[in-house]
């Protein structure tokens, strides 16, 4: 007799040869980007950074953490942890923008700023 569990969590027959080539897989991405942090790709080595650690996180999270056998509300959830991740980032970067940076306007006066380490 079966059980909710298994029913829920029924494994899908998976070939043996997949896990080692994710791992390589994963090992080639390590190696991509090491290769791309010492190269001089200016705005870009930040957007390609990026990239490849999605690649990475989500081969971690589809085959490692076996969400390819998961149910469909554990995939909700997970979608939905990502768009609220999405917007916390999004927020983050917006209030990081719209401040005032002095690296932006380097001759501007701040005699008139009181020091809390004076």
């Amino acid at each position: 007799m079966k059980t909710i569990g298994d029913i829920i969590y029924s494994e899908k027959e998976i070939s043996p040869w997949v896990y080692p080539i994710v791992w390589f897989a994963l090992l080639g991405l390590l190696v991509l980007t090491w290769r791309v942090s010492y190269s001089h790709l200016s705005d870009w080595n930040l957007v390609i950074a990026l990239a490849i650690g999605v690649a990475k996180c989500s081969l971690v999270i589809w085959y490692f953490m076996e969400l390819r056998s998961a149910p469909k509300l554990a995939l909700l959830l997970f979608g939905m942890a990502l768009v609220m991740a999405f917007i916390a980032a999004v927020l983050t970067l917006t209030d990081y923008t719209t401040r005032w940076h002095e690296r932006l306007a380097p001759d501007y006066d701040q005699s008139h700023i009181i020091s809390i380490t004076d």
